[in-house]
């Protein structure tokens, strides 16, 4: 998959799961890589006006027929229209914005794309004023706006906004990528820069987890800037601390996973003002006015905000250039090249384990931390499945802990409590690897056996009884107690999910009745 497939299929990931929506975005995003690929891009940048005009036929492909224009400044900073779209071209050839105009100062300041649902809010008034929905987005290139995409007159689907979003961060890059190529034709440091930009552009999309993604990002980014020292730092869930997610740094002062007070250090005057931080001499910065600690070689270094959603998720800190030497402005528009293009990749990370906390929480007892009944159900059925595929029937246990109320009612239910927690454990600790448990309610436990006959599952039962009979009554009172423990087979003692459980009960109750304290099978 080329870098736009990745860049659309990161925004894919975070929108709805409707399949309707889906099929929009995969049959649009089929569009858009098969006419805008990197070589076309590359051949398009020798020639500018053939890469307007090839910009707006690929977004008339993209949303069908609609008006787009596309602007660039001229020698005042008058943004004017280069290239339009057939549909109101009449309407918007001559169309212009002057460097006041609220569009182009919004656009220069938060580097987002813009939407107003009339002219006027604008100020832009003639052949456009009777128009509605204008959408505007900004082409950056050394850290000025060179050009902007308005799309005019169709209100676009957050599906389509989400696309267009994509496609305008993958010209973007592939603008700075070729800026970086022509610097690199005069200079060998600036084609290493590029080595390390493209590398980790084409390779930050596989990595799926948080960690991995945050050593990658520190290892590139100072590797980019030559320097020595740096970490990544993330706001935790209550906002008020900094968790470094990774570090470089000469001694073990910093480490990894370290919770830092947001309040008072030099990362939150980024997170404050979302805007980067470049200090040349730490003592003398108005702006900080610290000593130096003696673990930095130098006194200069480099604070980038990483955004996501518009708000500052995180800080990226770099220091200690290689050559001693003050880190420079080209320095700092490098890096926050760098940093934008990878947000993507860290916003899709978030919401992935975000996604996997929620699911976990959803199937996971919360006393006692293993599954809970609704992840039984699921299992039963995948059990079941199985079966039914390749013939192999697995059993099922379920366990009541005898005397529970008397020991309640004796010690407190906070005792109750610690008692079912350690039973828990008792059980997943019993169990083979292959082996589920899980809560079913109170203090009732459950566990299944795939791909185990009955005779082999009394074994296992019988086994799991005699660890549990072996631990239970140390350190839990003067009350002796024990376990009963029903077993049923599938398909032997049921055909249903229903009835397997029906089955395993029944068998239990027999064992409550006969006195608790063994196993009974069916």
């Amino acid at each position: 998959m080329n870098t736009l497939s990745r860049h659309v299929a990161l925004a894919v990931d975070s929108m709805t799961d409707r399949s309707d929506g889906k099929y929009m975005i995969e049959e649009k995003l089929l569009r858009m890589t098969s006419l805008f690929d990197r070589k076309t891009f590359s051949t398009l940048s020798r020639n500018p006006e053939l890469m307007y005009r090839y910009i707006l036929d690929t977004i008339g492909f993209m949303f069908g027929r609609t008006s787009a224009v596309f602007l660039v400044p001229d020698r005042n900073g008058v943004f004017r229209s280069v290239y339009t779209t057939e549909m109101h071209r009449d309407m918007v050839t001559d169309f212009q914005m002057d460097a006041e105009n609220p569009a182009i100062k919004e656009l220069m300041a938060n580097v987002v794309p813009v939407y107003y649902e009339n002219a006027k809010e604008f100020n832009v008034n003639g052949p456009l004023g009777n128009m509605k929905h204008f959408y505007f987005y900004s082409i950056f290139s050394g850290g000025a706006l060179q050009g902007v995409i308005g799309i005019f007159a169709k209100e676009l689907l957050r599906e389509e906004l989400k696309i267009m979003n994509a496609f305008n961060d993958y010209i973007q890059l592939n603008i700075e990528n070729y800026s970086l190529r022509m610097a690199a034709k005069s200079s060998k440091a600036a084609d290493e820069k590029l080595s390390v930009f493209m590398d980790f552009s084409n390779t930050a999309s596989s990595l799926q987890d948080m960690d991995g993604l945050s050593d990658a990002m520190l290892e590139k980014s100072l590797r980019l800037l030559k320097a020595e020292q740096g970490s990544l730092m993330f706001l935790d869930d209550n906002q008020t601390e900094l968790v470094i997610e990774a570090k470089k740094s000469v001694d073990d002062t910093v480490k990894e996973k370290m919770r830092v007070k947001k309040e008072g250090c030099i990362a939150d005057i980024v997170f404050q003002s979302g805007e980067s931080l470049l200090v040349e001499n730490i003592e003398s910065d108005p702006r900080i006015k610290k000593q130096n600690r003696p673990r930095y070689k130098t006194k200069s270094f480099i604070c980038v905000p990483i955004m996501i959603d518009n708000k500052v998720a995180g800080v990226l800190n770099i220091s200690d250039k290689t050559m001693n030497t003050a880190f420079s402005q080209d320095d700092l528009h490098l890096i926050q090249t760098f940093i934008k293009n990878i947000s993507i990749v860290i916003e899709r990370n978030m919401l992935q384990k975000k996604s996997e906390d929620l699911e976990k929480l959803s199937i996971t007892d919360p006393m006692t931390g293993i599954y809970n009944r609704r992840y039984l159900n699921t299992r039963l059925l995948e059990e079941i499945t199985r079966y039914n595929r390749f013939k192999h029937p697995f059993s099922f246990m379920l366990l009541d802990l005898d005397k529970f109320k008397l020991f309640n009612d004796t010690y407190g239910h906070l005792a109750g409590d610690r008692l079912i927690i350690d039973l828990a454990k008792l059980v997943e600790n019993s169990l083979r690897t292959i082996d589920i448990a899980a809560r079913f309610g109170g203090d009732e436990f459950v566990a299944i056996f795939p791909q185990t006959p009955k005779k082999d599952a009394i074994q296992i039962t019988n086994r799991i009884k005699d660890k549990i009979d072996a631990s239970i009554n140390i350190d839990h009172g003067k009350i002796p107690l024990s376990v009963s423990m029903g077993l049923a087979t599938y398909p032997d003692d049921a055909s249903s999910i229903m009835e397997l459980i029906e089955k395993t009960d029944q068998a239990l109750y027999l064992a409550k009745k006969g006195g608790g304290n063994r196993v009974v099978y069916l």
